[in-house]
């Protein structure tokens, strides 16, 4: 006896379910989108750029200049944050070696960058397209996020979901 006819596949469910797949974003674009709102929320993208506004030059390492926070809380303290991700030396030589990185260029700096959102798990919820989860995550290191609780006028879940959505949308 021969097997039972399968019914014909449902066309249209068919259709919507490779457009569906087709419209969710790359793990890749989420990735860069996620890095690019990092570098937007915590320097304007701005590769050189040191915590409170100076620039440094070189990217040949570090800057490692000491900058005092004039921020409620925070007074008599300083900051070593430079760069799009606003690095600060102790991140930076927690990170840097493992990585074999020993300048400061952009592609250093993005590589540093992902290593902290894997650190963090939010690289986790990326792959699982839970994208508030991973600002909140990564808002542990970077206080410009939701739910970042450094005191440093963290943007709001809405505000950072938007400019993320933006971002996918632009540059697909």
């Amino acid at each position: 006896p021969s097997p039972p006819l399968l019914p014909p596949p449902d066309q249209d469910a068919a259709v919507e379910a490779a457009d569906s797949i087709m419209a969710a974003p790359s793990l890749d674009a989420r990735v860069n989108a996620f890095l690019a709102a990092i570098r937007r929320f915590e320097s304007g993208g701005d590769y050189s750029i040191l915590y409170g506004g100076g620039h440094f030059l070189g990217f040949d390492k570090h800057p490692k200049i000491a900058v005092p926070i004039n921020l409620p809380g925070y007074e008599g303290k300083k900051s070593t944050a430079a760069g799009a991700y606003q690095i600060n030396w102790p991140t930076y030589t927690d990170f840097a070696p493992g990585l074999g990185i020993t300048d400061f260029s952009p592609a250093s700096q993005d590589a540093i960058a992902l290593a902290i959102v894997k650190r963090t798990g939010a690289y986790d919820a990326l792959i699982a397209g839970d994208i508030e989860s991973a600002f909140r995550l990564a808002s542990s290191r970077w206080a410009s996020l939701p739910g970042s609780t450094a005191g440093q006028n963290p943007k709001s879940v809405d505000t950072v979901l938007s400019w993320f959505d933006d971002f996918l949308s632009n540059n697909a």
